[in-house]
């Protein structure tokens, strides 16, 4: 992760710099394998339609979101903003 809103310090308890230091599949509450599968199918940029998944938070409690995802050719990222389901 390169670039992040407030919101996730907010909603997560993590810092930015925590964050950016730390791989995607390390915040998700599954075995590494399915982790990093998951993490695979979030920046596929061939099916780019909302998606569903947990975050843990540096609390160690999980929270469920609905991730919207645009992958922006040009500068070579992905774009992801989530909202809690609550």
């Amino acid at each position: 992760m390169k670039t992040l809103g407030p919101g996730w310090e907010k909603v997560l308890g993590y810092g930015e710099r925590e964050l950016r230091n730390r791989p995607l599949h390390e915040l998700l509450p599954l075995r590494v394998p399915a982790a990093i599968s998951l993490v695979k199918r979030i920046l596929d940029t061939s099916r780019l339609g909302p998606m569903e998944f947990r975050v843990i938070c540096k609390d160690g409690t999980h929270k469920l979101f609905v991730w919207q995802r645009r992958h922006d050719a040009e500068g070579r990222r992905m774009l992801i903003a989530g909202e809690e389901i609550v």
